[in-house]
């Protein structure tokens, strides 16, 4: 019995060990994380809609950022683009539906109707996205940017920020973030579960810039 537990404690060491190898990769790798890994995107199907929504750490909004300016040297540029999102946390609802064709241009066939969802997106989506932490407390976002334009891609993308702060605040294991619909016709509020853990602690460190 003794070796047995020795065995145990000893496996136990050895997955931390494995967890923290983990911590550290390229900048490539990171982004595709980012981008595909279930700690930070969720989505829902509502049909004909598919909603997915995508936490953007800082360091993924700083390496954005970075790459739209040339001759830029990234290793110096890196601790001051952190800084610009540090104190937000950020995050993107993507809105398409499920056969691929454009969202807008089913909802708009003439110019009035394209003007008048337009408008929507602009002004009237950050009413509709909000947080639920601790299944109690609601908060709003600092604002919203509706991130891209109606010949530009087949989904409806929009960027949301949240004060940080209150979230560390108050937040004790997990957030919800709830979106009701007021332009595409969505009756039932979708909602996207996120982990503390995954917001705050687990965000791997990006080799050729830390």
């Amino acid at each position: 019995m003794k070796n047995k537990g020795i065995i145990i404690r000893f496996f136990i060491v050895l997955c931390v060990l494995c967890v923290g190898c983990d911590t550290s990769m390229g900048k490539q790798e990171f982004v595709e994380k980012v981008n595909t890994h279930v700690n930070y995107n969720c989505i829902q199907a509502k049909s004909p809609f598919i909603l997915k929504c995508r936490y953007l750490p800082a360091k993924y909004l700083a390496l954005k950022e970075i790459k739209t300016k040339s001759g830029v040297n990234e290793a110096k540029a890196f601790p001051a683009e952190i800084m610009k999102f540090e104190n937000g946390l950020y995050f993107e609802l993507v809105i398409g539906l499920n056969n691929g064709e454009k969202t807008i241009e089913n909802l708009a066939t003439t110019n009035e109707e394209y003007t008048s969802v337009l408008s929507s997106l602009t002004y009237q989506m950050q009413e509709s996205f909000y947080a639920v932490i601790n299944g109690k407390d609601t908060v709003k976002p600092i604002y919203c940017n509706y991130t891209n334009t109606y010949n530009n891609a087949p989904d409806v993308q929009l960027t949301y920020c949240f004060p940080k702060k209150k979230f560390e605040a108050i937040m004790e294991e997990k957030v919800e973030l709830r979106y009701k619909d007021r332009v595409f016709g969505i009756s039932d509020i979708v909602s996207f579960t996120f982990l503390k853990k995954n917001l705050f602690n687990n965000i791997p460190k990006i080799k050729e810039l830390e």
